[in-house]
């Protein structure tokens, strides 16, 4: 999808540099991701809890994973 968007060249220079990409659009997908496995991160700790009490496998998580 082609879209056009105003971002400060300060922080897209950041972005580029701090996830080693070398384009404009490398540097926001990247940004996307992370951003997104941040938030899929937060509402797992909100439906498991105290991280110190997560007793999930690895199996248990894909198995999470495969059910959306």
């Amino acid at each position: 999808m082609r879209t056009t968007i105003d971002i400060n060249e300060e922080l897209i220079n950041d972005v580029m540099k701090k996830a080693g990409v070398r384009t404009k659009k490398a540097a926001i997908v990247t940004a996307l991701q992370d951003y997104l496995r941040h938030k899929k991160v937060e509402e797992l700790k909100a439906l498991v809890g105290n991280y110190e009490t997560f007793d999930l496998t690895l199996d248990d998580l894909k198995k999470m994973r495969d059910v959306r």
